[in-house]
């Protein structure tokens, strides 16, 4: 038997020109999501600037419109406030601990469980209470431009489910 070898060259395979487009175009897309995200997290993160909170939400993000040396008097006023601020956020974990307890016991014991969720409550409304009673003394540290700067930065950041009673109001006049 003879054996036939074929030495013509080989044609190499090659990926038709549309599978190559949509190649480009699906990593194009992969790079637009993941664009997104990485843009919403970065925006989200920043609303976040200081933890303490004591004042109204995402005032720490209003803070890095003001020049270095206004932050720091702002963020030493936070951290006058932070040991108050953690008895009543450690009076909190232990009221939540409790209702927690309460709630997967057996048998479940209604009355013990909404004495424990309602000093929850309390617990949770004395810390925002002591945050809104900051509010004031911050307010007072601020130039009147800083205030008004304040309340068009509020008005503008606003949630957009939270526009639709100004819309309405407008609509309405």
């Amino acid at each position: 038997m003879s054996s036939e070898t074929n030495n013509a060259p080989v044609k190499k395979r090659r990926a038709p020109r549309w599978l190559w487009i949509g190649f480009l175009v699906s990593v194009a897309i992969n790079l637009l999501v993941v664009g997104f995200a990485v843009g919403a997290l970065w925006h989200h993160k920043a609303g976040k600037a200081y933890r303490d909170r004591g004042a109204p939400k995402h005032f720490g993000a209003f803070l890095w419109r003001l020049p270095k040396e206004r932050r720091e008097t702002f963020k030493r006023k936070f951290r006058e406030r932070r040991p108050e601020f953690r008895g009543y956020r450690e009076d909190i974990r232990t009221a939540r601990r409790e209702a927690e307890e309460l709630l997967t016991k057996e048998p479940f014991d209604k009355a013990s469980f909404a004495e424990a969720n309602r000093k929850l409550h309390e617990a949770r409304a004395r810390l925002r209470g002591a945050q809104l009673g900051m509010f004031p003394e911050i307010a007072e540290l601020m130039t009147a431009e800083e205030r008004a700067m304040f309340l068009e930065w509020r008005r503008k950041h606003r949630k957009r489910w939270r526009r639709w009673d100004r819309r309405n109001k407008d609509d309405a006049n």
